[in-house]
């Protein structure tokens, strides 16, 4: 597949579009029936999402492939617009770094090995508008070590996946990416802030209401004679 020149607006609920330019898109091979995998694991593009530049490098190992994904200095609000999961649809304000790469071995099932690093540039996270004073109470530990952060904050975490969950798939989301990537930053925010990878993942929501299960049961104790 060769491709250049494209301009593509990308739509999702009532958030504003985004404008993602292709300059260049070379993929070979490229397979139908796992074009989503070919396009980010086996191409080289260039373009840019919203005038933000998004590079796409991938290079022959022999027995395999090499791949990394970057894109800079993204505003973190409207990352959490398209990523409805916690703790990303907390991002406010701020920015995004973020480089992923992965290597992967030729064979009936490739592996791939991916390392993500994500650096905060003067992010700030806020709960959902609608959170009760509960929601974000509970949801303290995390607003406040992101928040309270000088400088730049680098997030680390590493994904193992394999070829066939990208089979016959129309995105990324649709073959478990995303949803594999919040849940292993989530670890990494539990494991920095002493909270549980799932209420993390859950966001505040599932957090608050298992500390109202916990209140409810102390009112229904019986009291001591």
């Amino acid at each position: 597949m060769s491709v250049r020149n494209v301009t593509l607006k990308l739509l999702k609920g009532e958030a504003e579009p985004l404008t993602l330019t292709l300059r260049s898109i070379e993929s070979q091979p490229f397979r139908s029936q796992y074009a989503i995998f070919d396009a980010f694991f086996r191409s080289n593009i260039t373009g840019d999402l919203d005038g933000h530049t998004i590079q796409i490098t991938s290079q022959d190992t022999g027995n395999g492939r090499e791949t990394q994904w970057r894109l800079e200095d993204f505003p973190a609000g409207v990352i959490a617009r398209y990523v409805d999961k916690a703790p990303i649809n907390w991002f406010a304000q701020g920015s995004l770094d973020v480089l992923v790469e992965d290597r992967w071995t030729l064979g009936d099932h490739a592996e791939i090995e991916m390392d993500w690093s994500l650096t905060l540039n003067d992010v700030r996270v806020e709960p959902p508008q609608n959170a009760t004073i509960l929601q974000k109470t509970v949801s303290a530990p995390i607003v406040n070590y992101i928040n309270g952060r000088e400088g730049p904050l680098d997030l680390s975490f590493s994904l193992l996946m394999n070829e066939d969950e990208f089979e016959s798939t129309s995105s990324l989301g649709a073959a478990g990416l995303w949803d594999a990537a919040v849940g292993a930053l989530a670890r990494q925010l539990a494991e920095r802030t002493g909270e549980k990878a799932e209420a993390v993942k859950e966001g505040v929501k599932g957090k608050a209401e298992a500390f109202k299960d916990f209140l409810d049961s102390k009112r229904k104790k019986p009291e001591e004679p």
